[in-house]
């Protein structure tokens, strides 16, 4: 989660003083002390400003991802809850097997929120990364480029081969297909038939 962020204000402060040096390269403008200072601090401001943008999202998106999926863990344990023993056959005390029981529920929650909260950080973290790399963008390829971003770093330990196969093209081309075909063929019957 910090690797990520790290990466995600990296990327940030580089596309800032990058579009710097090219626009004074293009105009080949001089800039006075004073119009450099201010310069140079609406793009430390706006740089902040992003980094910060992405950081909160990101937690934000953990959170939210982590609360849902532990209570539809919980909710999916419940029915081993009450029924399933511990251990079968095995007479323990009513404290005993309660504990058990809830330690087995919780812990399949816990890592069922854990999984979930890292997936939906990563496509929060990089939908509002690629929405400010794109100033402010929001359409369907912002979407695209944040969820193709989001599976390579999801898949990080398949390598580059894995990275771009199973990450980028899977999780990319997914949101392509729902957003842009099967959307759009699902409004235009929709229409069609009113």
């Amino acid at each position: 989660m910090i690797r990520l962020t790290i990466l995600l204000l990296f990327i940030c402060a580089h596309t800032v003083s990058s579009s710097r040096a090219l626009y004074y390269n293009n105009y080949l403008q001089m800039p006075t002390q004073h119009q450099a200072l201010a310069s140079r601090s609406r793009r430390s401001r706006k740089a902040v400003e992003g980094a910060t943008h992405i950081a909160v999202t990101t937690l934000k998106e953990f959170a939210s991802g982590f609360v849902t999926a532990f209570v539809a863990g919980t909710v999916v344990g419940t029915p081993a809850f009450l029924f399933k023993p511990v251990e079968k056959g095995a007479k323990q005390p009513l404290m005993t097997e309660l504990k058990g029981r809830l330690v087995r529920m919780n812990s399949r929650s816990l890592a069922w929120a854990l999984n979930w909260g890292g997936v939906c950080a990563a496509v929060g973290g990089f939908t509002a990364g690629v929405g400010l790399l794109r100033n402010g963008k929001e359409d369907g390829w912002t979407e695209i480029l944040a969820s193709a971003a989001a599976g390579a770093f999801l898949a990080r330990a398949d390598g580059p081969p894995g990275m771009v196969l199973k990450g980028a093209f899977i999780y990319g081309g997914a949101i392509y297909l729902f957003s842009d075909i099967i959307s759009t063929r699902i409004w235009v019957k929709f229409d069609r038939q009113q």
